[in-house]
């Protein structure tokens, strides 16, 4: 009844040298079996990349609506400050037009105000002179008026 189930080892070189090639045939064997079962693994990747995929086509999706709506948004943005633009144009025209028409006014009345300083300062010349000339004949006259005094 008692077994020995441990097994006997083989007495001769030979025959442990085929043992251990047997062992390592059989060990082979295992990691030949695992690696297959591995790669089958490894090599069923379709469910992931399907939801990879899945994940990609939704990522665009949702991109070109994100981008649609920024777009949107630009375009009102321009067509506000466009119409700004043409409310600002308009009024600068009209304003340009007021500053023209009150350059023009004022001109006008510089040049005719200019033409009364100038005939103004005619008066005033011509006055000038005639003091200048009153002057001169009275100094000549002092002239001979003055030797008479002196003696």
């Amino acid at each position: 009844m008692n077994q020995d189930t441990t097994k006997e080892l083989p007495t001769s070189f030979e025959e442990q040298v085929l043992a251990g090639l047997a062992e390592i045939k059989t060990g082979l064997r295992d990691l030949d079996e695992r690696v297959e079962r591995l790669e089958a693994k490894a090599y069923d990747t379709k469910p992931m990349w399907k939801n990879a995929l899945k994940e990609i086509a939704e990522t665009r999706v949702e991109m070109r609506e994100g981008f649609a709506t920024v777009n949107q948004e630009f375009d009102k943005i321009r067509a506000e400050m466009r119409e700004g633009f043409t409310a600002v144009r308009a009024e600068m025209h009209g304003e340009f037009d007021k500053v023209r028409a009150e350059m023009r006014e004022g001109f006008a009345n510089s040049h005719s105000e200019l033409r009364r300083l100038e005939r103004k300062f005619m008066v005033f010349h011509d006055s000038l002179l005639d003091i200048r000339t009153d002057l001169r004949e009275f100094d000549e006259r002092l002239q001979k008026v003055e030797p008479e005094m002196v003696l």
